[in-house]
Order: structure tokens, then sequence, then C-alpha cells
């Protein structure tokens, strides 16, 4: 059961995430999907039910991430969900990270660290290539 205080860790990427998955209509969601097939695979894009699907989706294929939003901000742009796009470049422009971790409210592990390190390092690399 997830404490107060482990509810106080939840990144604002992943309450973004959420956010705008709750603000997305059935239309919308249908016009994203069409748009991502070009890039996520015809199989999965299938079984794509939720906005959240969508996001995880993307997140697989490492097209999105806490550091790497513009993709989905130019799909909100292009399916006319102006007011969704402008929250994604206000939460990137905050540059917000993935490390939102409040130290004095929450210890980790060495492990958890490398991991969540080595978790950045990768999405920081799979931007720089993918540029």
């Amino acid at each position: 059961m997830a404490s107060v205080q482990d509810e106080s860790c939840l990144s604002q990427y992943r309450k973004l995430l959420i956010e705008l998955s709750l603000d997305l209509s059935s239309k919308d969601l249908e016009m994203l999907t069409f748009a991502a097939a070009d890039f996520i695979p015809r199989g999965r894009i299938e079984n794509i039910r939720t906005g959240l699907q969508f996001f995880v989706a993307l997140e697989q294929d490492i097209k999105i991430g806490p550091r790497n939003m513009s993709l989905l901000q130019d799909m909100f742009q292009t399916i006319g969900r102006v007011d969704l796009a402008r929250r994604v470049q206000s939460y990137s422009k905050d540059g917000k990270s993935s490390l939102d971790i409040k130290i004095s409210n929450y210890l980790f592990s060495a492990g958890d660290v490398i991991f969540l390190l080595a978790q950045n390092i990768c999405q920081i690399y799979s931007v720089a290539f993918s540029l």
C-alpha cells in the first residue's frame, strides 16, 4: 500500500502524463494513434485503449521521456489540442527531471540510485542519437 510519503515522490513527468490522459477524448486518442502509425508497430497500436497506454507505447520506443517531450507536443498541436501542447511546452520549459527525488523524504538504496541514474543516462543518449 502506498503511503502519503511515497505519493509525494511521483515525478512531475508522470503527473503530467496522467493529467494529459484524463483530458484526452476517444477521438483525440484515435487521431494520436493514427499519427503514431509511422513509429509504433501496428499490432501494438491496435491494443491501445487509453492515453496512458499510448504514452507507454511511446516510452517503450523511446519517443518520449521526461526530457524529450517535443514529439508529444507536436502531436497534440497536429490534432488541434493546442491546450495540451501548451501544457507539454510549459513542462518542458520548467526543465523538470525524472530525478524529482526528494531525498529528505525518501531514502534510496544504492541500487535504486544507480538504476535511476542509468535510466536517465539512457534517455539522454537516446535523445542525442535521435537528433
